[in-house]
């Protein structure tokens, strides 16, 4: 089946032109939709995987990245075909028997059986959108009863559906983790999806949106020079810009839209186009950056300012006051914008104005705020970039410590996960410099890599590694220090090679004692030492399972796991790269658990805490460390430095590992002379090989000289061909042991 337009599968989708009757109270998220949506424009697909194609195609599966249109697309695709629509994120959590229970319970009682017996003749479907959101809201048994159900649906005893009878849309990785359910049920579905705006599609989105007066000679001239400097990929499946792709998505065109739309002087901002281009700040996130800076300064200026001094300018000369440009500052507005949608008082008033001014300008404030384009409604962001940039300035503080707080809090709920768009995390982070990271909180971290990961597509994956003091060798009460972590996207192509060098983007941590990295649903592909606290869940009931795998080793001072249950490894469709580091590893001084029950493992699973031999860890239980060589402290020293260089190398392809030299040099990884002269007689020995800047492990020279493999070392094994190996390394350099 070949879908690549939104009229190929217009086309293969049935129609359903018998409109059930609904009651007059429905269930929550299920609905008809019954208005077409305005200025649609119709996006491709691509075809990601099919079962087999020489059979009926029973569920359509379509994949994208956060704030893509999966949900415009639902209500498309529910609206032209008259399907029933069930929106997941609006629904109550899904249960065995949801599906039969949703429909039944909005069906008119007599129409069940009707609109089954419709559904296996090839004339009705189900839309089924925010599978993401859907599967937070319960643990994976739950939620997978959705995957029964429809199993069940598709089929009677004595015939099965003669068309498609259910579109699902998810972000990514929910939408492949549905396809794999579905083909382990038997159920033959096509996963698809969403690709970006090419150009036209994109000037027809911008043009749409665009008062027709506007659409002069300079008006596209502007908005050529702006997808220029957005560097606008026109080749398809052109890696070297699929990092930007993100900048092709909806809610960045219309950032550009409001630019283009309420710019007064169309030439004015031809000439700032024209100009930025030639130099140094054509960047793209650079332009979004400067897109929103001038909507605000045009705001200021051009909109409010000539209102106020309208409505002011009397009591102001009374007062002797002029300090006009003072008044609605870009960081004034963020912080009126901010509190206005999180419904709190903000503390923005300028200093400047007089007291006898301030409650006049209030109110000129309060009639002006919900014009603002950022806004929509009462208390809604217009669209996820200005949402974005808002939220990040908040996290980066630069609007007060309590929206700081505020917005920390409102992104660590796990139900808010249609917030945290990839945008976020670029705002939150831009400029990248490898020379000079961006410092974050420990506390953002978790918000961050929820943001990228939202920007995955099945050929790109996110990994996190975060290095810092290790706390098997002791943390002091007054620990205060840096961190270094790194967000790492890397695109693999059909065989598991990777496409081309990862996109690094580097940050540093303030660290102290107390400090805690929150992660608030799901974690894999990361490796994180700390000498502070990490959180596995937030101890929120609208995310009672935590998704832990595959590739995680996190050892920190404090583990704190706040979920009610925990699954690990997931069944998840093997990554591209390879499978060696797909253990998760736990290491912690100390575990403050709500766990009562086993975890739900699947694959390798390692602990080691003080009590970690106690259910429910007991089968999982590993020896610590220091265990593994306590009774010789140079060997103990010599184990751990060896253990932490060797457990800094990443995936990097089909069947090798390595890391970047930087990385494996750094001074916390080294640890000082001793670690440095023990990374040089690995490479001396061929166990570490170095290429074009990066260490690459070599296996069969560590099986042979060390009697472990790369995985055996990361559970803390240390047979005796290591010990033999890193006492001889002792009796060779006994200056660094004295």
């Amino acid at each position: 089946m070949n879908i690549n337009t939104l009229k190929d599968m217009l086309q293969a989708l049935p129609d359903c032109d018998w409109a059930f009757l609904l009651k007059d109270v429905t269930p929550r998220g299920i609905r008809y939709v019954r208005e077409e949506m305005e200025n649609f424009i119709s996006p491709n697909f691509s075809l990601s995987e099919e079962r087999d194609g020489s059979k009926q195609c029973q569920v359509l599966v379509i994949s994208a990245p956060g704030a893509v249109g999966k949900t415009t697309l639902s209500q498309v695709l529910a609206f032209r075909k008259k399907s029933l629509l069930w929106d997941l994120a609006a629904s109550d959590p899904i249960a065995s028997g949801s599906l039969d229970g949703k429909i039944f319970n909005a069906l008119r009682n007599e129409a069940l059986k009707d609109f089954k017996d419709f559904m296996l003749e090839g004339m009705q479907f189900v839309v089924i959108d925010a599978l993401d959101e859907g599967s937070i809201k319960v643990n994976e048994a739950a939620f997978t009863c959705l995957y029964d159900d429809i199993a069940k649906a598709i089929k009677s005893e004595t015939e099965v559906a003669k068309g498609i009878c259910f579109v699902l849309l998810g972000r990514s990785q929910a939408a492949e983790d549905a396809w794999l359910e579905l083909d382990d049920r038997d159920v033959n579905a096509l996963l698809l999806s969403i690709k970006p705006f090419d150009r036209s599609q994109a000037n027809e989105y911008i043009n749409n949106r665009i008062s027709p007066n506007k659409r002069t000679p300079v008006f596209e001239e502007c908005r050529e020079l702006i997808f220029d400097r957005l560097a606008f990929s026109t080749v398809e499946d052109n890696e070297e810009n699929a990092s930007d792709d993100f900048l092709h998505y909806p809610p960045t065109l219309d950032a550009i839209v409001a630019l283009l739309d309420g710019e007064s002087n169309l030439s004015n901002l031809r000439d700032y186009l024209a100009d930025g281009a030639n130099g140094s700040r054509n960047k793209p996130l650079g332009l979004l950056h400067e897109v929103m800076s001038r909507i605000l300064e045009r705001e200021q200026k051009e909109k409010f300012l000539p209102i106020a001094k309208k409505k002011l300018a009397e009591r102001a000369s009374q007062q002797g006051w002029n300090q006009w440009d003072s008044l609605y500052s870009d960081d004034e507005q963020c912080k009126r914008l901010l509190a206005k949608v999180l419904n709190t008082t903000p503390n923005a008033t300028p200093e400047s104005l007089p007291s006898e001014l301030k409650g006049d300008y209030e109110q000129v404030i309060d009639e002006w705020i919900s014009q603002h384009p950022f806004l929509q409604h009462v208390g809604e962001f217009a669209n996820s970039v200005f949402q974005s940039y808002l939220y990040a300035r908040a996290l980066r503080g630069e609007t007060g410590q309590d929206l700081n707080d505020r917005v920390t809090r409102e992104l660590l709920d796990p139900q808010r996960l249609s917030k945290k768009t990839r945008l976020l995390a670029e705002f939150y982070l831009y400029p990248v410099d490898a020379d000079s990271p961006r410092g974050i909180m420990p506390e953002h971290v978790g918000i961050l890599y929820d943001s990228l990961c939202s920007s995955e597509t099945k050929g790109t994956h996110l990994g996190l590694s975060i290095e810092g003091s290790d706390p098997i060798d002791g943390v002091s009460d007054d620990a205060d220090e840096h961190a270094e972590g790194e967000f790492e996207i890397s695109s693999f192509d059909g065989k598991g090679e990777l496409s081309g060098d990862p996109h690094s983007i580097p940050f540093s941590l303030r660290i102290e004692r107390d400090s805690k990295i929150s992660f608030t649903n799901s974690l894999r592909d990361a490796s994180i030492t700390v000498p502070c606290t990490v959180e596995i869940g937030v101890g929120s009931p609208d995310a009672p399972e935590f998704a832990l795998g595959p590739s995680v080793r996190i050892a920190s001072n404090k583990l704190e796991i706040n979920s009610e249950s925990l699954r690990v490894g997931g069944k998840a469709k093997p990554r591209p790269n390879e499978e060696a580091d797909s253990a998760v590893i736990l290491e912690a001084r100390d575990l403050v658990s709500r766990l009562t029950d086993r975890p739900n493992v699947h694959g390798s699973f390692f602990v080691s805490w003080p009590g970690s031999e106690r259910y429910p860890w007991t089968e999982f239980h590993s020896e610590r460390l220091t265990e593994a060589s306590d009774d010789d402290d140079s060997l103990h020293k010599a184990y751990i430095r060896f253990r932490r260089i060797a457990g800094t190398l990443r995936s990097h392809g089909r069947g090798s590992l390595a890391r970047t030299a930087m990385k494996i040099e750094n001074a916390r990884v080294s640890k000082g002379p001793m670690g440095k002269r023990l990374l040089d007689g690995l490479v001396h020995d061929g166990i570490l090989e170095l290429h074009n800047n990066r260490y690459f492990w070599n296996s069969e020279k560590a099986d042979a000289l060390l009697g472990v493999s790369w995985g055996n070392l990361n559970q803390g094994q240390c047979p005796p061909k290591l010990e033999k190996y890193l006492s001889d390394f002792i009796e060779q350099n006994p200056s660094m042991f004295s």
